[in-house]
């Protein structure tokens, strides 16, 4: 029944993501996606494991992600307004009884305690893991990190504290050299999730669309329409995995429509 339903389920997010939108302004990109949303949405639609309900980590990674995957592609298929996939998430999220996951809440509007306590990974059943930021432990050196600056600038933006957003995404964004986010994280390497975490802020915090960091970002498309989750300057570093192409549509979506 779970493979009958991932077939009626693809030809409906194709034609969602033909759907116009209102743009964000000001930007000098004309925004766009249509085929890239197709193919990314296509790209995370095959990595449903029909047997379990929930998609896998890559499509060379048998594991599946209760948080961040999960949640993230359950979010994007809203935004697609795929509803069938919705269902089908959140009913096994709900089974699994999947706790915050302690950042990616403040994507949606959530507030979370800050700083972020050390990521604590574990398999919760065969096969199906769980990430979070909500153990014990802060992390010290937060700031010097672009992905958990722009989780920071979200999160005071959601408390209601306008200035401290603004200091913390600039904060941020002085991180970027024009290719990608130099942080402490990333040392010989770009992580394609902080250009996503870039336009997302962006977009909540109303500022202007940063046309660099959108070309660079649909550059790390790959053919199977899923995003390389590590870039150089070169292009990208690795293979696509569901986490980042489901940063990746978030962002693009957040891009289509005005911020609320």
């Amino acid at each position: 029944m779970r493979r009958r339903l991932l077939i009626l389920i693809f030809f409906p997010l194709l034609a969602a993501c033909t759907v116009a939108a209102p743009l964000v302004a000001p930007t000098p990109t004309p925004m766009v996606f249509q085929p890239t949303l197709g193919r990314a949405l296509a790209f995370l639609t095959r990595q449903l494991d029909a047997e379990v309900g929930l998609v896998r980590a890559a499509p060379d990674d048998p594991r599946h992600w209760l948080t961040p995957d999960n949640l993230l592609v359950e979010w994007v298929m809203q935004d697609a307004h795929a509803a069938d996939l919705t269902v089908e998430l959140e009913t096994e999220l709900a089974t699994f009884g999947a706790p915050p996951h302690g950042l990616i809440e403040t994507l949606r509007g959530g507030t979370v305690a800050w700083p972020p306590a050390v990521a604590v990974q574990h398999e919760v059943s065969p096969t199906v893991w769980l990430e979070e930021y909500t153990g014990s432990g802060a992390i010290d050196d937060w700031a010097n990190r672009a992905d958990f600056t722009f989780f920071a600038a979200l999160n005071a933006w959601n408390q209601g504290d306008a200035a401290q957003a603004q200091k913390l995404f600039t904060t941020a964004m002085a991180m970027f050299d024009g290719v990608g986010f130099h942080d402490a994280a990333n040392a010989e390497r770009y992580a394609t999730a902080d250009l996503t975490l870039a336009l997302l802020a962006g977009a909540r915090l109303g500022e202007p669309v940063n046309d660099a960091i959108v070309r660079r970002l649909l550059s790390l498309q790959g053919a199977d329409g899923g995003f390389a989750a590590h870039y150089t300057a070169a292009g990208p570093h690795d293979n696509a995995d569901t986490r980042t192409t489901a940063f990746a549509l978030l962002a693009l979506y957040a891009l289509r429509q005005p911020s609320q």
